[in-house]
């Protein structure tokens, strides 16, 4: 990544899978970044980029490989991360079997650390009650105080859909417009 002269880290389910948790290794390599990139491909490694604003705000840390150290996200970020691009890694269902997993490495003040940082009430409303559905409601209650803090309007939990007929979840503010089941 030197040659392209831009910052980055390994994200989403390349970060999940090197804090052990994903279940099977990702077919691609998922790289954050500050700008657009073309997908890299070869027969044996495709890399795939994804840009966010909001860049120099994520946690990361060094991760050692068989090439040297690299920036990857932490848990807490790599979780928020899942959240925001869930339509291209496979949806809520796949950020909900991911989370099953990473969820035993999030830490509650880093998670607090982690939404602050990244600004967006309403990843952080859908990262609460995935979390909670994963099985981690211990991780989620400092989050959910913050959350009732910042007194945010409802979010829907599947952005793309309508809210017409949907439950409300008053702890995180959501509207439930969506089933979310895991593959575990």
């Amino acid at each position: 990544m030197k040659y392209v002269e831009q910052p980055f880290y390994v994200g989403l389910l390349s970060a999940a899978f090197l804090h052990g948790a994903a279940h099977q290794q990702p077919q691609q390599f998922q790289v954050v970044t500050t700008r657009p990139l073309r997908e890299i491909k070869s027969k044996s490694l495709a890399i795939r980029f994804f840009v966010k604003k909001r860049f120099n705000n994520t946690r990361t840390v060094q991760i050692k490989t068989q090439t040297g150290f690299i920036p990857v996200s932490t848990p807490e970020a790599t979780a928020l991360d899942l959240i925001r691009y869930a339509r291209a890694i496979g949806g809520l269902d796949r950020v909900l079997t991911i989370l099953q997993e990473l969820g035993e490495t999030i830490q509650s003040p880093k998670l607090i650390e982690a939404v602050r940082a990244d600004d967006n009430l309403a990843y952080a409303q859908r990262l609460g009650w995935l979390l909670e559905r994963a099985g981690f409601p211990g991780t989620t209650g400092e989050l959910a105080q913050w959350i009732h803090e910042k007194n945010p309007s409802p979010a829907r939990l599947e952005p793309s859909l309508p809210i017409r007929g949907s439950k409300k979840d008053t702890r995180w503010r959501l509207f439930l417009n969506s089933e979310v089941e895991s593959d575990l």
